[in-house]
């Protein structure tokens, strides 16, 4: 039950983090990501490593 909990939080995480980066494709189209895209995505990997790792420890 826990590893769908989890399965939940990883989608509902990257579902946020497309749309985001969707609504700011206008800021990067010239290749360079902004700040605000670097750290959306620091925060994707957070999550992505909190949810791995507390299904395996």
């Amino acid at each position: 039950m826990e590893y769908l909990l989890y399965a939940g939080l990883v989608l509902t995480v990257l579902i946020g983090s497309i749309g985001a980066m969707v609504a700011t494709t206008k800021d990067t189209a010239g290749g360079y990501g902004t700040v605000g895209d670097g750290l959306l995505a620091l925060v994707v990997l957070g999550f992505a490593i909190l949810t791995i790792g507390t299904s395996v420890f």
